[in-house]
């Protein structure tokens, strides 16, 4: 008889908040203990990590029927694209030619004083030379494609949460 795990919605749920949240502490130790430094781009992925643990938490909270359940998915996905996109363009940034690279632009905290919200973004997203100069390793990787990696587990336990497998196969 194989051996057979099955988690509640809701303790799926406080699982992958867990797995959210548990990414960005790990992001805020290396912060503070290993002296890495974070750009934009890496704020920006902290901040989509963290909105995946709050959804999940909610989802938890919530334990809605079916529809509601799809519904969250959809959020999560979303999220968790947006993740993929923010970390896939920190690691292209990194693998740019010195030439190609974007200058040094203003601070987050000049951006979001001084410009709108969407303006704001826009310049996060274009990266600078900070989101470029990325050479703390960990593990023989660095912190933006653990950051790729995080998301695309997230992704994967989402669409496992989605699309359940049936226990008759």
């Amino acid at each position: 008889m194989p051996f057979s795990f099955r988690l509640t919605f809701r303790q799926a749920c406080l699982l992958g908040s867990a797995m959210a949240f548990a990414l960005v502490i790990i992001a805020v130790l290396l912060q503070a203990f290993a002296d890495f430094h974070p750009c934009s781009l890496c704020i920006l992925q902290r901040v989509v990590f963290m909105a995946l643990g709050v959804v999940f938490l909610l989802a938890a909270w919530h334990q809605p029927a079916r529809v509601g359940r799809a519904l969250y998915g959809v959020i999560l996905l979303c999220l968790t694209l947006i993740g993929l996109f923010i970390a896939a363009r920190h690691v292209w940034l990194l693998h740019l030619p010195a030439a190609e690279q974007m200058p040094c632009g203003p601070g987050l905290a000049y951006l979001w004083e001084n410009y709108p919200i969407m303006d704001s973004l826009r310049f996060m997203l274009q990266g600078t030379t900070q989101c470029s100069e990325t050479t703390e390793l960990l593990l023989g990787l660095t912190l933006p494609i653990w950051s790729l990696l995080g998301f695309s587990g997230l992704f994967a336990y989402i669409l496992f949460l989605l699309f359940p497998r049936s226990a008759s196969q």
